[in-house]
């Protein structure tokens, strides 16, 4: 079976790398490709300098729970390598990730703009907080 698609792109002036999942699904059932999405994360995390990753969910219209597996490891990776993570999604995707709390694990957009200014609020150190997601 093959890989899922996926798209990347570095913003220096935000020190983020955006990872842009282009398939509509991504089910649970499909273990071995999951792994290997999980592992095509993990070696872009170690081996970009930027220091947030932003997964773009957005062409997401369905996840299962191991794709949620997924988000929880590739955060804990990114928090061992002193990296910050936050997502993008809408509609259904949005939906199981708040009914999950993962968005109190990892902040939720539903734009790159929105996210743009939880970048904005982080280097300013508005309030303290750390990307408050704009969806909560």
């Amino acid at each position: 079976m093959p890989e899922f698609r996926i798209e990347w792109v570095a913003f220096p002036q935000l020190d983020a790398t955006v990872v842009r999942l282009r398939e509509p699904e991504y089910r649970s059932l499909a273990i071995a490709r999951l792994k290997s999405l999980e592992a095509r994360l993990s070696r872009l995390i170690e081996e970009n300098a930027t220091t947030h990753l932003v997964l773009d969910l957005t062409s997401v219209a369905i996840l299962g729970a191991g794709f949620l597996g997924v988000l929880v490891r590739v955060h804990r990776h990114l928090r061992k390598c002193g990296k910050g993570f936050l997502i993008l999604a809408h509609g259904e995707p949005l939906n199981l990730i708040s009914l999950t709390c993962l968005d109190r694990l990892f902040p939720v957009f539903s734009t790159l703009g929105e996210a743009r200014l939880g970048f904005a609020e982080e280097r300013s150190g508005a309030d303290g907080a750390q990307f408050p997601s704009r969806n909560s």
